[in-house]
């Protein structure tokens, strides 16, 4: 009789774990693997992603009590199920996964002490500088051109990605500044699915400008229609246009959700805390071949454009 393989969660998303007590079977099937992470997806297209400790903990997601190297105990395709905390089970390797006693973590922020005009300011040219030295495979190069952007042409792109996007980005980011909304969801299925990567380097970026949004405190209530309405509009798109990863990001960015890592880097530039800003870009640019710093540059963005709505006010 073989023996079976047991591991230990020590960490688990709050809407992952409410996703978990509300169900009684779920059949997962095991959707991609890489060295330090696993997603799985539900039978309705619902994507649960697993790390190891040194990983950073995902929306709908939980860390394992593993370090590296570590073998998974399953391959593509393989079926894992739920029967119910504190469990999940993949029967055809003779694996369980305990997730009792697990820490809860929270995918959002809370209680955020939006700082002054000038701090949040200074955090944001300082997250601006950090970006712009970064080597990046994306489109984050173009964080250069946020300053002038409204004149910038390809010859200031130093990559095949920025000079194929470069004339859609500058549209979608006029439309936004605009506060056209219908223009930029329009313009925004444009960006959807763009770039390389499991999440395309525009899906990064769009992933940043919706978090952004979720979190702007200066909404106005006739603004709010028009935004919900483009905020919905980028969701739908990426469900047709995109990866399944991807997508669940952008849906999660939507909700207010993100990484832990992306949720100190958008609390200090709200916060206006450079030395809180620091570390927290520094890690979150190392994640992915260009994610983090296509999401980095999205949030730089959008936050430009944030701070220009505050002065026209």
């Amino acid at each position: 009789m073989k023996t079976v393989r047991t591991l230990k969660a020590s960490r688990i998303a709050e809407d992952l774990h409410t996703y978990f007590i509300e169900k009684r079977y779920l059949k997962m099937r095991v959707h991609s693997v890489f060295q330090t992470s696993a997603n799985l997806v539900t039978q309705d297209d619902v994507l649960i992603t697993m790390v190891t400790a040194s990983r950073d903990i995902m929306p709908m997601g939980l860390t394992l009590d593993v370090t590296e190297p570590f073998e998974w105990p399953f391959l593509i395709d393989d079926t894992v199920e739920y029967t119910g905390f504190p469990m999940l089970s993949v029967p055809s390797r003779q694996c369980r996964i305990e997730l009792q006693n697990v820490k809860r973590w929270t995918p959002y922020l809370h209680n955020v002490k939006y700082g002054n005009a000038k701090a949040r300011l200074q955090t944001l040219k300082r997250l601006k500088v950090i970006v712009a030295k970064h080597d990046s495979l994306g489109i984050a190069s173009l964080v250069n051109m946020l300053d002038r952007w409204e004149n910038v042409t390809v010859a200031d792109c130093d990559n095949v990605y920025c000079r194929f996007i470069l004339y859609d980005l500058v549209q979608f980011l006029q439309a936004v500044k605009m506060k056209d909304w219908r223009a930029a969801g329009n313009q925004a299925t444009m960006l959807i699915g763009f770039g390389p990567g499991l999440t395309p380097s525009c899906d990064d970026f769009m992933s940043a400008v919706l978090l952004s949004l979720y979190y702007d405190e200066g909404v106005e209530k006739s603004e709010r229609e028009g935004r919900a309405a483009f905020i919905e509009s980028v969701v739908s798109a990426a469900k047709k246009q995109t990866t399944l990863v991807s997508a669940s990001m952008i849906q999660h960015a939507a909700e207010g959700k993100a990484s832990g890592l992306y949720l100190c880097v958008l609390r200090a530039l709200l916060e206006g805390k450079i030395d809180a800003l620091e570390d927290a870009a520094t890690s979150a640019l190392q994640f992915g071949a260009s994610s983090g710093s296509d999401f980095l540059f999205g949030l730089c963005a959008m936050h430009q454009i944030i701070q220009t709505w505050r002065v026209s006010v």
